[in-house]
């Protein structure tokens, strides 16, 4: 079995229809939770995420 963190399309569609009516940011694809290249916000710490069409970094 391979394990694929790539949401499809209907799998974002799903998501975003739940939060779109919240004023938060909403990031697909962040490489964070059960796979190798994890790179988890810490809780409660001012964290800045720089979101761009194609990347995204925080700080």
């Amino acid at each position: 079995m391979v394990y694929n963190h790539e949401l499809d399309k209907r799998g974002v569609e799903i998501i975003y229809d739940a939060v779109r009516k919240y004023s938060y940011p909403i990031c697909f694809n962040f490489p964070a939770g059960h796979i190798k290249d994890n790179r988890a916000l810490v809780m409660e710490q001012k964290t800045t995420l720089q979101i761009t069409p194609t990347t995204v970094q925080f700080f």
